[in-house]
């Protein structure tokens, strides 16, 4: 058995299988139809993604 991580009662992968998910995370965030979103919904979903990327690449 995999040995995890433990961080505010969530389990995280150890930090070398972390990099396989985060790529998967990366894409389908940059990938993301928004298509279905009210144009007044878009630019406040497009700054989380945003965010999240950021964030993700910092790991």
């Amino acid at each position: 058995m995999k040995k995890r991580l433990r961080r505010d009662n969530v389990i995280l992968p150890k930090p070398k299988d972390m990099e396989q998910y985060i790529q998967k995370m990366l894409s389908a965030l940059e990938n993301a139809d928004l298509s279905e979103y009210k144009d007044s919904m878009r630019p406040l979903i497009e700054k989380d993604i945003a965010e999240t990327i950021g964030s993700l690449k910092k790991i």
